[in-house]
């Protein structure tokens, strides 16, 4: 299965705040495709954090596939905002996830649960 990837995880996978276990799991799936919304992008890159760590980010965004906002994930956003109580930049996230047909990977679960279709996993659970 091809994953999307959470603005959380990203950040938390650099400053590496998980075990080993989580880690090596992560590097395993980053390796292999690093999946990510261009909304991710922006709201990890916009951030004023560590240099070395900014650094890392963007090379990670460098070396990954970025989907962005086209009009199959405008649709989809917009038929999520409809029917459930979420964030703007969150149900972009579920919508490009929804339409590359990618498993959600995400720290905050809870923000996503109510979106219909959308596979997501906890990076605890990898």
């Amino acid at each position: 299965m091809a994953y999307l990837i959470d603005s959380d995880i990203t950040i938390r996978y650099v400053s590496q705040q998980y075990n080993n276990s989580i880690l090596v799991k992560l590097d395993n799936i980053l390796d292999n495709e690093f999946n990510y919304s261009i909304i991710s992008l922006m709201e990890v890159l916009g951030f004023n954090g560590d240099t070395n760590e900014m650094q890392q980010l963007e090379t990670l965004f460098n070396n990954g596939n970025k989907f962005e906002i086209n009009d199959a994930v405008v649709d989809e956003t917009l038929h999520i905002r409809k029917i459930t109580k979420i964030k703007l930049p969150d149900a972009i996230i579920a919508a490009t996830s929804l339409v590359h047909d990618l498993e959600l990977i995400t720290g905050n679960v809870n923000d996503f649960k109510n979106v219909p279709g959308l596979k997501v996993i906890d990076p605890y659970t990898l």
